[in-house]
């Protein structure tokens, strides 16, 4: 049972970062303060990575329902 619940909790944090990362990326990269120390803001590339999180909190999603 803990399994499902630390998965979809998972899905929920990566969900999160990837939604802010697609449709507020510049407020993302100055909202961590180490972020902007490894190197210039670069929108297209923040969604990028944004889809890959919400790939993944999909996957999550999936393993959640399917943890039997």
């Amino acid at each position: 049972m803990w399994t499902k619940t630390l998965l979809a909790i998972m899905a929920l944090l990566l969900a999160g970062n990837g939604v802010h990362m697609l449709f507020a990326p510049e407020h993302w990269y100055h909202s961590l303060e180490s972020v902007p120390h490894t190197g210039p803001f670069n929108a297209h590339f923040l969604r990028d990575i944004g889809c890959a999180n919400l790939a993944a909190a999909l996957g999550l999603t999936f393993a959640a329902f399917r943890a039997d």
